[in-house]
Formats: C-alpha cells, structure tokens, sequence
C-alpha cells in the first residue's frame, strides 16, 4: 500500500492504468494532463504537487513535482490534504468538493464534462488501488 501523493503511489496508477485494456479502450479519445495540487491544512503542514499526463489510453507521465511552475498543465486541480483524502475515500463526491468550492478547478470544464467514459474507465481502472494517508 503506498502513501498518497508519493511517486510510489503515482507508480502504481500508472502501472493500473497502462495495464488496464478497459481504460485504454474507455480513453482512447482523452489527450489532456493534469496538475495537482495538496494545499496545506492541519493534516499536511507543507505543500505538494503532482503532474499527470494522459494520452489516448495511456498514462505516459507520473511524477511528484518540487517546483509546480516546471509544468504547464491543461487542467489543475487542487485542495487541501483533508479534502483529498475524504474524496479518495469516497467520503466526499469529486464533483460535488468542486461545486462547493473546497476543490478548484482551473481549465476547460467543458471538454472533461463531455467526455464521461474515459473519468469512468479511469475511476474502474483505479478501484484496486490502496492509499495510505500519513495522518
């Protein structure tokens, strides 16, 4: 079980993904990458960021970011450690942390709103994933 937002943990999404033929199937259409941000609250007193790139099926980039500027990313997400974690733990709905404001999204909403299959065959692929959280 790795520790979330750790390059262990971002390995083993991106092994899940890549080795998943529904989601290479479900995402054959998605080009787009992601930068995510932890903001730091009473769990996580620090900062952190991680990068995704997604690509027709495909997870071709993973990693943990010291430096957040060293990336232009499509679309951001971000939200402090609590939120994160209620929402990888199913505690908290994705959607409903942005419509209330305690997750912001910067980017084209539209073109992630249109295409539901690939956030679904994401979301399969990612089922078996165990996360631990430091606090």
């Amino acid at each position: 079980m790795a520790v979330f937002a750790t390059q262990e943990w971002l390995d083993e999404i991106a092994k899940l993904l890549n080795e998943d033929p529904a989601y290479a199937e479900g995402a054959k259409g998605w080009e787009g990458d992601f930068l995510y941000i932890i903001e730091p609250d009473e769990l996580q007193p620090n900062p952190s960021y991680y990068y995704m790139d997604l690509y027709h099926g495909k997870c071709r980039k993973a990693v943990v970011l010291k430096d957040p500027s060293k990336v232009k990313a499509e679309f951001e997400l971000s939200a402090t450690y609590s939120v994160w974690k209620k929402i990888l733990t199913g505690e908290l709905d994705g959607m409903k942390a942005m419509i209330t404001r305690k997750m912001k999204f910067k980017g084209a909403i539209a073109k992630v709103m249109k295409d539901t299959k690939s956030q679904q065959a994401y979301a399969k692929a990612l089922a078996p994933l165990k996360t631990e959280y430091v606090k």
